[in-house]
């Protein structure tokens, strides 16, 4: 079978995006000394021996200029992750989820007084 086109190679722009969201990362996962930063807050069983992912507070598609933005990222285990995903209106309240428009000192300082009770 032959392949018609050819491969588009990525633009100078693309590929400094995903550099500064690598980047980026990397930071926030160090800052959040590799653990999963939703311990304490969500009832599970943390997979966190498997590594832990960053999470963006305020998602990608909402919001381009947060992408590479350390502070929107979260390191969380795959399990809280996914519990993140599946409740949206309680991972907010949690400060582990973000909207357009969410101050994400705010969603810190959330998480912080959530983890205290």
């Amino acid at each position: 079978m032959k392949r018609g086109g050819s491969l588009r190679s990525r633009s100078p722009r693309t590929a400094g995006r995903r550099e500064a969201i690598a980047e980026a990362s990397v930071q926030a996962l160090e800052r959040d000394r590799y653990r999963c930063q939703a311990v304490g807050l969500v009832a599970h069983e943390c997979s966190e021996r498997r590594g832990v992912d960053p999470h963006h507070l305020i998602s990608k598609g909402a919001a381009p200029e947060l992408v590479a933005e350390v502070a929107n990222l979260v390191a969380v285990c795959r399990r809280a992750h996914d519990w993140i995903g599946d409740h949206p209106e309680e991972a907010r309240e949690l400060g582990l989820y973000g909207r357009w428009g969410d101050d994400l000192a705010e969603l810190a300082r959330t998480r912080d007084r959530r983890r205290l009770r």
